[in-house]
Protein backbone atom coordinates (compact mmCIF):
# COMPACT_ATOMS: atom_id res chain seq x y z
CA UNK A 1 0.00 0.00 0.00
CA UNK A 2 1.37 3.08 -0.79
CA UNK A 3 2.01 6.01 1.32
CA UNK A 4 -0.15 9.44 0.59
CA UNK A 5 -3.83 8.62 -0.25
CA UNK A 6 -7.25 10.30 0.81
CA UNK A 7 -10.41 8.01 0.35
CA UNK A 8 -13.53 9.26 0.98
CA UNK A 9 -16.61 6.99 1.18
CA UNK A 10 -19.60 9.45 0.13
CA UNK A 11 -23.12 8.91 -0.25
CA UNK A 12 -26.78 9.84 1.20
CA UNK A 13 -27.26 10.11 4.73
CA UNK A 14 -27.81 5.80 5.87
CA UNK A 15 -26.40 4.08 3.68
CA UNK A 16 -23.32 3.01 5.98
CA UNK A 17 -20.56 4.99 5.43
CA UNK A 18 -18.68 5.56 9.27
CA UNK A 19 -19.19 1.40 9.52
CA UNK A 20 -17.23 0.95 6.65
CA UNK A 21 -14.86 3.41 6.79
CA UNK A 22 -14.12 1.93 10.30
CA UNK A 23 -13.74 -1.61 8.86
CA UNK A 24 -11.02 -0.06 6.16
CA UNK A 25 -9.60 1.62 8.57
CA UNK A 26 -8.69 -1.58 11.10
CA UNK A 27 -7.86 -3.19 7.57
CA UNK A 28 -5.24 -0.80 6.68
CA UNK A 29 -4.15 0.38 9.76
CA UNK A 30 -4.96 3.66 8.25
CA UNK A 31 -6.03 7.31 9.18
CA UNK A 32 -9.58 7.81 10.04
CA UNK A 33 -11.58 11.29 9.68
CA UNK A 34 -14.99 11.19 10.95
CA UNK A 35 -17.14 13.56 10.59
CA UNK A 36 -18.75 13.05 14.34
CA UNK A 37 -22.10 11.09 15.88
CA UNK A 38 -24.95 13.01 17.36
CA UNK A 39 -23.34 13.82 20.45
CA UNK A 40 -20.44 15.94 18.44
CA UNK A 41 -23.59 18.46 16.73
CA UNK A 42 -24.84 21.52 18.28
CA UNK A 43 -28.53 20.67 19.70
CA UNK A 44 -29.89 23.64 17.47
CA UNK A 45 -28.40 21.64 14.30
CA UNK A 46 -29.79 18.37 14.90
CA UNK A 47 -33.49 20.52 15.59
CA UNK A 48 -32.55 22.21 11.67
CA UNK A 49 -32.19 18.59 10.32
CA UNK A 50 -35.25 16.71 12.24
CA UNK A 51 -37.48 19.95 11.53
CA UNK A 52 -35.87 20.97 8.25
CA UNK A 53 -35.57 24.17 9.01
CA UNK A 54 -32.86 26.98 8.77
CA UNK A 55 -31.02 25.09 6.61
CA UNK A 56 -28.73 27.70 5.40
CA UNK A 57 -27.31 27.66 8.92
CA UNK A 58 -26.76 23.73 8.79
CA UNK A 59 -25.21 24.02 5.08
CA UNK A 60 -22.64 26.50 6.82
CA UNK A 61 -21.80 25.04 9.86
CA UNK A 62 -21.47 21.64 7.90
CA UNK A 63 -19.18 23.66 5.10
CA UNK A 64 -16.68 24.33 7.81
CA UNK A 65 -16.94 21.31 9.82
CA UNK A 66 -16.43 18.97 6.78
CA UNK A 67 -13.46 21.81 5.26
CA UNK A 68 -11.54 21.59 8.99
CA UNK A 69 -12.03 17.66 8.31
CA UNK A 70 -10.03 17.71 4.57
CA UNK A 71 -7.80 20.05 5.68
CA UNK A 72 -7.07 17.34 8.67
CA UNK A 73 -6.89 14.94 6.02
CA UNK A 74 -4.52 16.63 3.96
CA UNK A 75 -1.89 17.01 6.71
CA UNK A 76 -2.17 13.33 7.22
CA UNK A 77 -1.65 12.77 3.42
CA UNK A 78 1.51 15.06 3.56
CA UNK A 79 2.87 12.86 6.34
CA UNK A 80 2.85 9.94 3.86
CA UNK A 81 -0.74 8.18 5.48
CA UNK A 82 -3.33 6.39 3.97
CA UNK A 83 -6.84 8.53 5.42
CA UNK A 84 -9.84 7.42 5.13
CA UNK A 85 -13.07 9.74 5.67
CA UNK A 86 -16.51 9.33 6.02
CA UNK A 87 -17.72 12.23 3.44
CA UNK A 88 -15.80 15.16 2.12
CA UNK A 89 -15.79 18.97 1.75
CA UNK A 90 -17.45 18.52 -1.69
CA UNK A 91 -20.52 16.39 -0.65
CA UNK A 92 -22.39 19.20 1.51
CA UNK A 93 -23.16 20.94 -1.92
CA UNK A 94 -25.31 18.24 -2.53
CA UNK A 95 -27.37 18.99 0.16
CA UNK A 96 -27.14 23.08 -0.49
CA UNK A 97 -28.73 21.68 -4.05
CA UNK A 98 -31.17 19.53 -2.81
CA UNK A 99 -32.33 20.95 0.37
CA UNK A 100 -31.76 25.10 0.00
CA UNK A 101 -34.74 26.83 -1.82
CA UNK A 102 -33.68 28.54 -4.66
CA UNK A 103 -32.71 32.48 -3.51
CA UNK A 104 -29.92 34.67 -2.18
CA UNK A 105 -28.75 31.62 0.13
CA UNK A 106 -28.63 28.94 -2.25
CA UNK A 107 -26.05 31.56 -4.47
CA UNK A 108 -24.30 32.48 -1.29
CA UNK A 109 -23.43 28.62 -0.94
CA UNK A 110 -22.92 27.89 -4.35
CA UNK A 111 -20.35 30.80 -4.63
CA UNK A 112 -18.47 29.43 -1.06
CA UNK A 113 -17.61 26.29 -2.71
CA UNK A 114 -16.92 27.90 -5.63
CA UNK A 115 -14.16 29.45 -3.59
CA UNK A 116 -13.51 26.49 -2.01
CA UNK A 117 -12.57 24.61 -5.19
CA UNK A 118 -9.44 27.23 -5.24
CA UNK A 119 -7.98 25.73 -2.21
CA UNK A 120 -9.11 22.21 -1.54
CA UNK A 121 -8.56 19.42 -4.06
CA UNK A 122 -10.71 16.38 -4.02
CA UNK A 123 -9.94 13.11 -2.45
CA UNK A 124 -7.67 10.46 -4.30
CA UNK A 125 -10.76 8.08 -4.45
CA UNK A 126 -14.37 8.93 -4.04
CA UNK A 127 -16.56 5.92 -3.11
CA UNK A 128 -19.94 6.73 -3.20
CA UNK A 129 -22.38 3.82 -1.49
CA UNK A 130 -25.90 4.03 -2.61
CA UNK A 131 -28.92 1.99 -0.86
CA UNK A 132 -32.29 0.84 -1.74
CA UNK A 133 -35.28 2.69 0.36
CA UNK A 134 -35.60 -0.25 2.82
CA UNK A 135 -31.78 -0.44 3.60
CA UNK A 136 -31.25 3.16 4.19
CA UNK A 137 -34.36 3.38 6.80
CA UNK A 138 -32.96 -0.10 8.33
CA UNK A 139 -29.24 1.57 8.55
CA UNK A 140 -30.59 5.01 10.04
CA UNK A 141 -33.00 3.28 12.67
CA UNK A 142 -30.03 1.65 13.81
CA UNK A 143 -27.43 4.36 14.10
CA UNK A 144 -29.98 5.89 16.58
CA UNK A 145 -30.09 8.84 16.19
CA UNK A 146 -33.08 10.70 17.99
CA UNK A 147 -33.10 13.83 14.86
CA UNK A 148 -33.21 11.45 12.00
CA UNK A 149 -36.22 8.88 13.26
CA UNK A 150 -39.00 10.27 11.66
CA UNK A 151 -40.27 9.37 8.28
CA UNK A 152 -39.73 12.72 6.90
CA UNK A 153 -36.15 13.11 7.45
CA UNK A 154 -35.56 9.59 5.73
CA UNK A 155 -37.65 10.35 2.69
CA UNK A 156 -35.31 13.29 2.66
CA UNK A 157 -32.20 10.93 3.49
CA UNK A 158 -33.09 8.74 0.37
CA UNK A 159 -33.53 11.50 -1.81
CA UNK A 160 -30.31 13.29 -1.19
CA UNK A 161 -29.33 9.94 -1.56
CA UNK A 162 -30.34 9.92 -5.63
CA UNK A 163 -28.99 13.24 -5.96
CA UNK A 164 -25.56 12.32 -4.75
CA UNK A 165 -25.32 10.01 -8.05
CA UNK A 166 -26.12 12.88 -10.48
CA UNK A 167 -23.82 15.17 -8.68
CA UNK A 168 -20.50 12.77 -9.22
CA UNK A 169 -21.18 10.35 -12.23
CA UNK A 170 -19.00 12.62 -13.92
CA UNK A 171 -16.23 12.72 -11.48
CA UNK A 172 -13.18 10.31 -13.33
CA UNK A 173 -12.48 9.69 -9.53
CA UNK A 174 -15.47 8.70 -7.88
CA UNK A 175 -17.11 5.16 -8.26
CA UNK A 176 -20.34 4.27 -7.20
CA UNK A 177 -21.23 0.95 -5.06
CA UNK A 178 -24.85 -0.37 -4.96
CA UNK A 179 -24.85 -2.06 -1.32
CA UNK A 180 -29.23 -2.69 -1.13
CA UNK A 181 -27.81 -6.49 -1.24
CA UNK A 182 -24.05 -6.34 0.32
CA UNK A 183 -23.03 -6.80 3.77
CA UNK A 184 -19.49 -5.95 4.61
CA UNK A 185 -19.06 -7.93 7.51
CA UNK A 186 -18.78 -10.86 4.55
CA UNK A 187 -15.54 -10.95 3.46
CA UNK A 188 -16.67 -12.15 0.18
CA UNK A 189 -18.44 -8.46 0.20
CA UNK A 190 -15.86 -6.43 1.88
CA UNK A 191 -13.43 -7.52 -0.72
CA UNK A 192 -15.20 -5.81 -3.03
CA UNK A 193 -14.12 -2.59 -1.90
CA UNK A 194 -10.69 -3.73 -0.31
CA UNK A 195 -9.58 -4.78 -3.89
CA UNK A 196 -10.93 -1.93 -5.21
CA UNK A 197 -9.16 0.28 -3.34
CA UNK A 198 -5.67 -1.70 -3.99
CA UNK A 199 -5.82 -1.39 -7.72
CA UNK A 200 -6.26 2.90 -7.37
CA UNK A 201 -4.03 2.93 -5.11
CA UNK A 202 -1.16 1.15 -6.68
CA UNK A 203 -2.17 2.34 -10.31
Amino acid sequence: MKPGFIVAICGGPGTGKSSLVRKLVAHYDAMPVFEGEEKDFPERIKNNLKNNENQFESRLYFRNLLVRMHLEALQHKAAGKLVIMDTFWLTNLVYVEEWLEDGLGKDLMREVYELDHNFLPLPDLMIILKANRERIKDFTLKRGRDFELSDDVISRFIKAGEAHYDFFKNHDNAVFIDRSELDFDNEEHFLKITDLINKKVDA
